[in-house]
């Protein structure tokens, strides 16, 4: 019965439209959740890193944050064509294609980033980045600074990998993935705080050590 049911939707073209939906849908809930409880831990983060470096040295964190977020965005546009092809050559079944862009666009970013940590620091070394935040920690931010900047060179390839669980239909994954690993730095920031002087390398540590 279950056989005959199925050569019904086949002929009907919605055994496709089927497994589509429940695609989507197992995605839908899937992230959903992940999304939230993600949420749920970024709210507990706040008062946590409250406590272990002061609130102005966190309004100094969340400025450098910010900027380094944004900085994210300037991928040259490879993320977006590795996810547009990489769906493409899937939707063909041409995994060799797949493959392709897969590695040429870790190969692409690898060396741009090999290419931006020499060329901060070169830069960096001209800058005074108290003056130009405008803050006044009793420390340079300078050493601090291109230490972040190295760990969102890491995350700036790692997080390809967002591209391709999505150009994949699995977006749920690239969630859970996330969720798994702030979860993780949760506790790991908990233990650190707890034997290390405050500092907002600890921070910057606890932020952007973790996959992307």
């Amino acid at each position: 019965m279950k056989i005959y049911i199925q050569k019904i939707l086949n002929s009907l073209g919605l055994d496709y439209q089927v497994k589509r939906d429940s695609i989507i849908i197992k995605n839908f809930i899937g992230s959903l959740f992940l999304k939230g409880a993600g949420i749920f831990i970024s709210l507990l983060v706040i008062p946590l890193t409250i406590d272990y470096i002061s609130t102005y040295e966190y309004g100094v964190w969340l400025t450098v944050y910010s900027i380094m977020n944004w900085l994210m965005y300037f991928d040259g546009g490879l993320g977006s064509g590795l996810r547009n092809h990489f769906t493409e050559s899937l939707s063909k079944n041409n995994t060799l294609d797949a493959k392709f862009y897969v590695s040429t666009s870790y190969i692409c970013l690898s060396l741009i980033t090999l290419l931006l940590i020499p060329l901060f620091y070169l830069i960096n070394s001209f800058l005074n980045w108290n003056d130009i935040l405008n803050v006044d920690l009793g420390y340079d931010l300078d050493f601090t600074i291109f230490l972040i900047f190295i760990f969102f060179c890491f995350q700036f390839v790692l997080r390809l990998i967002d591209f391709i669980l999505i150009g994949d239909q699995k977006p749920y994954k690239s969630d859970l993935i996330n969720f798994i690993s702030n979860f993780l730095s949760l506790f790991a920031f908990i233990g650190f705080s707890s034997f290390f002087n405050p500092s907002l390398l600890i921070v910057a540590c606890f932020f952007f050590l973790q996959p992307y």
